[in-house]
């Protein structure tokens, strides 16, 4: 069951890396009626890897958990800040597209697929 308190609006922009697409999400609103909670949302850009085919839309989100290994063994060197069991890249955004392009092809850097298809009965 989603209420309007669980509504969240967020800006979408497809933008193209290489001979790859990504989906660059940007909180724009959440219906959250607490001034308090609102303080401590902060937005932040969300990417994920986009594939097209001919009935299907293929979204495939990085896998946090990959990165924060990644950058715990010191296999990735970029700026980042840990806050409990996230971490939040922070390095510019030249360093993150080159990120990007580097593990673009790599499996375990996402997380499973969510998968959008067209529905051609409407």
């Amino acid at each position: 069951h989603v209420s309007e308190q669980d509504t969240a609006y967020f800006e979408a922009f497809l933008v193209r890396l290489g001979d790859h697409y990504f989906l660059d999400l940007v909180i724009e609103d959440i219906e959250v009626d607490n001034t308090l909670a609102l303080y401590h949302l902060f937005p932040v850009h969300t990417f994920s890897k986009v594939s097209f085919e001919e009935d299907r839309v293929n979204i495939e989100m990085f896998n946090s958990n990959w990165i924060i290994e990644m950058i715990e063994n010191e296999k990735v060197r970029i700026k980042h800040e840990k806050a409990a069991d996230m971490v939040l890249l922070t390095a510019s955004t030249s360093e993150l597209q080159k990120f990007i392009l580097k593990y673009v092809e790599e499996p375990k850097a996402y997380s499973e697929p969510i998968v959008l298809t067209r529905d051609r009965s409407i």
